[in-house]
């Protein structure tokens, strides 16, 4: 005689079965699988803080960088200082300024002051200086003030032509004297 399971057995294991399918179905979606989501979420994480940390490290290296720059400015200014003469020199420089230019083949028309502005440490005498030469020998000129006299910086020029004549430069520079 075979035996057989009654409907009344069947039925309980049956539904036993299928709830405890039904738990660990819920169990999965409820507790594991937000930890595999959480998992991945996590992977995200690390790799989005990696990338930040490069960035930082690399914005750290420019830092770097730049501070090590800024110290071999900060050098070469000290070694390289100006020592500034007193504004009443002013004569004193203008000459200087038209043996320049006379070494340079430009001819002095006129060199004006300007009223002086004052710094806290220095102030600035705008000079205008209007002289004749040719192109070349102005450009000459000009190198030559900018380069042996730091302490003056040239704020622009122009060059004009006069009727048969040798063209009129007029050269604004200002230039840097000790603060009274």
């Amino acid at each position: 005689m075979k035996k057989t399971l009654s409907n009344a057995v069947y039925l309980p294991v049956a539904y036993a079965s299928f709830v405890v399918g039904v738990v660990t179905l819920a169990n999965f979606l409820l507790f594991i699988k937000p930890v595999i989501g959480r998992h991945d979420h996590n992977n995200d994480l690390v790799a989005n803080i990696q990338l930040k940390q490069h960035e930082l490290d690399a914005s750290n290296k420019k830092i770097i960088s730049v501070t090590n720059t800024l110290e071999k400015v900060m050098n070469i200014c000290e070694t390289h200082s100006i020592e500034l003469e007193p504004a009443n020199s002013i004569n004193s420089r203008i000459s200087t300024i038209v043996q320049l230019a006379a070494t340079n083949k430009v001819t002095l028309i006129e060199a004006t002051p300007a009223e002086p502005t004052h710094e806290d440490a220095y102030q600035t005498i705008p000079i205008e200086f209007k002289g004749k030469g040719e192109y070349a020998d102005v450009a000459g000129f000009i190198n030559h003030l900018v380069v042996m006299y730091r302490d003056i910086s040239v704020d622009g020029f122009s060059i004009t032509m006069q009727p048969a004549d040798q063209p009129v430069v007029i050269i604004n520079m200002i230039w840097f004297a000790a603060a009274d």
